[in-house]
């Protein structure tokens, strides 16, 4: 049945986007200009893309610098993304996380859009191949399909899909390898405007996560979540809103971390133009389980803001803290904390500059035993990107960087360095 809905989703996507037609409109909010701004496409209904990159690591299986492989990879990564009305780049992705109660790693932000109809269907392919580990290669994919309409009264109507075959990093949790797994999310959501200064949105979803190996069935599951929200305008700019979801976790396999959970959140939606955009929204997250492993409870946040100084640069950050579920065997779940942020800056007419520095940590529910320590696990990550890119023709860009990734954790075994280099060439219509 729920493969029956992901193909009459995309097949309904596609029959829209052959046999409509409409005027150009203006890029929606929350796609500011990005380092993706370099080379604008023509506006337009059909977008292929190919990228090929050369990636180097002196740290292939995130292990401890003792045990530390370097390795040689290369990645072909063909696109296609279909949009009516024609965009100039495709919209924001939402990304999931199989760690994520409900499969959002946060929520949607700058994503009101009052335009009457949209439909976008994006997909990506990543084939890798190792230079010394061929055992290692893998081919990852990535669907994102999204149908908005919306009437003159306000009312807004959507249905989404995000279909991932990709895999965890190495060393994630307490597996070595790479972890395959196939996600789905897919969700509706309504929009209803009350009076001149309330809406109410009202939300479904259901995610569905599979692992390919035995060994990590226990992470088998499914997620259903349902989420309200009351929003008061105080001004045309700044919305304030109140936000409860409730959310079902069913495991496949590992039937005691069967769990429910419940998020109350105040928040404020603020919006100075279409250059500053922010989210705060402050909360109570709660969590209880089926059978006899205990609950928890805790402080959640969220933020999220975006600040076009010029159309040459952009910042964006994101700050977050939510009950997150396992991926490591005895540990009941994660409080998960993060900060992150990006900076972009265009050089010129052709060249672009980006940054990106991040850190986060996660604290194990349950005690987890390496050796003669036994102790619950905490795991801090700190992440930067470096990169520069330079726009050769407006269809072809070739770009290269430097990745750095570092995990301390209390338990030594789980520490590690990584060091990465980059170079891209992609092309884009």
């Amino acid at each position: 049945m729920r493969t029956f809905l992901t193909a009459t989703f995309v097949l309904l996507i596609f029959s829209v986007s052959s046999f409509a037609a409409a005027s150009a409109t203006d890029i929606p909010l929350g796609q500011s200009a990005a380092a993706d701004d370099l080379f604008e496409t023509q506006r337009g209904y059909f977008h292929p893309s190919l990228s090929l990159s050369e990636v180097y690591t002196d740290n292939l299986f995130n292990q401890p610098s003792s045990n530390a492989q370097e390795e040689f990879i290369t990645v072909v990564t063909p696109g296609l993304w279909l949009a009516f009305p024609g965009q100039l780049k495709p919209a924001a992705p939402l990304n999931t996380d199989t760690t994520s109660a409900g499969g959002l790693t946060m929520s949607r932000f700058g994503e009101d859009d009052d335009r009457p109809f949209q439909a976008f269907l994006n997909y990506e392919a990543a084939i890798k191949s190792n230079k010394n580990f061929s055992s290692e290669d893998i081919t990852t994919h990535m669907l994102h399909g999204l149908l908005r309409g919306t009437l003159t009264s306000g009312l807004s109507l959507e249905l989404a899909d995000v279909f991932n075959k990709n895999h965890d990093a190495y060393a994630t949790g307490s597996s070595v390898g790479q972890n395959e797994f196939t996600s789905n999310l897919i969700g509706l959501k309504a929009d209803i405007p009350i009076g001149e200064r309330f809406k109410l949105r009202l939300a479904y979803s259901n995610f569905l996560v599979d692992y390919d190996t035995i060994a990590n069935n226990f992470r088998d599951r499914s997620d259903n979540s349902v989420t309200g929200y009351l929003y008061y305008a105080l001004s045309q700019k700044t919305k304030l809103f109140t936000q409860y979801s409730f959310l079902d976790v069913g495991y496949d396999n590992n039937v005691t971390s069967d769990n429910t959970q419940q998020h109350v959140y105040m928040g404020i939606d603020y919006s100075i133009s279409e250059k500053v955009q922010a989210m705060v929204k402050l909360g109570y997250g709660s969590q209880d389980r089926d059978g006899a492993l205990d609950g928890r409870e805790d402080f959640i946040y969220e933020v999220q803001a975006d600040y076009q100084f010029t159309q040459k640069n952009n910042l964006n950050i994101a700050v977050l803290r939510k009950l997150k579920e396992s991926d490591a065997v005895g540990t009941n779940g994660i409080l998960g904390s993060s900060f992150y942020a990006t900076f972009s800056q265009m050089l010129g007419q052709r060249l672009v500059a980006s940054a990106v520095a991040g850190w986060s940590r996660d604290e194990y529910d349950g005690l987890t035993t390496v050796g003669i320590k036994t102790a619950e696990r905490e795991d801090d990550y700190l992440t930067l990107s470096l990169s520069l890119g330079y726009a050769m023709q407006k269809w072809f860009e070739i770009s290269g960087g430097y990745n750095y990734v570092q995990r301390d954790s209390n338990f030594n075994n789980f520490d590690y360095d990584s060091n990465g280099l980059f170079i891209n060439l992609t092309g884009k219509l």
